[in-house]
């Protein structure tokens, strides 16, 4: 097993704006997990696809926790990614990781910095 754990530097735009989040995969790996943490203290349990997270002003200088665990199901590579992309000014990232074994798993620990 690997982890990952990595900033992601996100500047809000519109404080009256909702500010929503996608996670996509790459490497044609499967998804185990998917867990964020925002700061209003709720956990939110699902894919992520343009969701409302918060209003920007509920955001603002606060951290969210995103943890997405990968399992290594391409037999080609053991690389895993995912794409994290966060609106109310946009910004994407891209973050990487091999699993140490075939069919390993990949944790990937992501603090998203509100500012």
């Amino acid at each position: 097993m690997a982890i990952l754990p990595d900033d992601f530097e996100h500047e809000v735009g519109n404080l009256d704006e909702q500010v929503k989040l996608t996670v996509k995969l790459g490497d044609n790996q499967h998804v185990a997990h998917y867990i964020l943490h925002t700061p209003d203290g709720k956990y939110h349990k699902l894919p992520f696809d343009n969701y409302e997270i918060g209003k920007g002003k509920e955001l603002k200088g606060n951290d969210s926790k995103l943890t997405v665990v990968v399992t290594d199901t391409n037999s080609l590579t053991n690389f895993t990614s995912i794409i994290v992309t966060l609106s109310n000014k946009l910004k994407t990232e891209i973050y990487s990781k091999a699993s140490d074994i075939d069919n390993g798993t990949v944790i990937y620990i992501i603090t998203i910095k509100h500012r």
